[in-house]
């Protein structure tokens, strides 16, 4: 349901929060389901739907540091003398990739398979300075980066750069990425939403319908 409603028209890229508190949840009809579980079918479905083929059935995940999954230009194995590549990716089986030609079941359970389990805190935006080494040290363009992330969360933050830091250090390479937070439950004193106040070229996306999302990716040109 949620694929045939969603209009993806921009290159967004799915990151997933691997850390600990997303193995809690909620009960719905008697099944209990993890934010970790919720999290793998959305990120399921931008991904094996992006529009932009170069980015398609590829995700990250992000907990103390922040890993790329899938067969992705991103994921290189060139040595840098300044960072450590292992801390930054992560080799996935190829029975692990996600694929559009793939059931949603089958996706599902790569995915699971795929997971770092990596829970030891939350750094959201060891991303963002992922993708600006990328820039700065492996020898990409900042053209060749998302037009946008989008952070699939139970919306804590509490490692690491404020969104305000993480968007500054973005911006210091001249890319301009718009930042999007899709919350999976109420907010607490360590809340993202909270820590969004006043910074620009972010958004904030709580619950479950995706007819609001389709409305800002419809929109996300302007």
């Amino acid at each position: 349901s949620m694929i045939e409603k969603m209009d993806l028209i921009a290159n967004v890229f799915p990151i997933i929060d691997g850390s600990g508190s997303m193995n809690s949840g909620i009960n719905h009809n008697g099944v209990h389901l993890q934010n970790r579980q919720i999290a793998y079918a959305m990120a399921i479905a931008f991904s094996t739907r992006n529009p932009v083929e170069e980015f398609r059935n590829t995700y990250g995940w992000f907990s103390s540091n922040f890993y790329i999954c899938g067969r992705s230009k991103f994921v290189s194995d060139a040595p840098n003398p300044h960072v450590s590549r292992k801390a930054f990716t992560r080799q996935v089986s190829d029975h692990q990739v996600l694929s559009e030609t793939k059931t949603f079941t089958e996706n599902l359970r790569a995915l699971a398979a795929a997971d770092p389990q990596d829970i030891s805190s939350t750094n959201m935006f060891s991303s963002v300075e992922h993708f600006v080494d990328l820039v700065k040290n492996k020898g990409f363009h900042v053209e060749d980066l998302p037009n946008a992330l989008l952070f699939i969360t139970d919306n804590e933050n509490n490692t690491g750069r404020s969104p305000k830091d993480a968007i500054a250090l973005a911006n210091s390479i001249g890319w301009h990425p718009l930042l999007i937070f899709w919350g999976l439950t109420v907010m607490s004193e360590h809340s993202v939403k909270n820590q969004l106040k006043g910074v620009h070229n972010t958004l904030f996306v709580g619950g479950f319908n995706e007819g609001a999302l389709s409305q800002i990716l419809r929109g996300i040109k302007t």
